[in-house]
């Protein structure tokens, strides 16, 4: 997998603090020393957590499995479409529907998204502000 499949740093610190727990394979870990956070194997973070003290790891789950988890735990599904102009695409488009309201609480801005993970990492990025706006 490349790191386009994977959430962003940012995405991980938030979905952790929104109680997310399933397994992933990979984590960012960051120290203070450092100027930005590695993605690696869940395990090399975990070590690194061992060896230095003020080691933070963050699960770092897949696009995919975060948007299961969405749907799964907290009823919200975030879903991406291809948009077609002339019978040629020109973009992916998200929007999140909301199982408890029963309604499609967000739409993407135009443009569109140039590719169907950049859709739906700004589809998960746009979720993860609704719930934390709920508490």
């Amino acid at each position: 997998m490349q790191n386009e499949d994977f959430v962003r740093f940012e995405q991980a610190t938030k979905l952790y603090n929104l109680d997310f727990d399933w397994y992933c394979e990979m984590a960012y870990y960051t120290h203070s020393w450092m100027k930005e956070p590695r993605l690696v194997h869940f395990t090399i973070a975990h070590k690194e957590q061992c060896n230095y003290d003020g080691t933070d790891v963050y699960p770092a789950p897949s696009l995919s499995q975060v948007q299961k988890w969405l749907r799964e735990v907290k009823g919200i599904e975030v879903i991406v479409e291809p948009r077609f102009s002339n019978y040629k695409r020109i973009g992916y488009d998200w929007m999140v529907y909301d199982d408890f309201s029963g309604d499609y609480s967000l739409r993407a801005p135009l443009p569109f998204s140039s590719s169907h993970e950049a859709a739906l990492s700004a589809g998960i990025a746009a979720t993860i502000e609704l719930l934390e706006g709920k508490g």
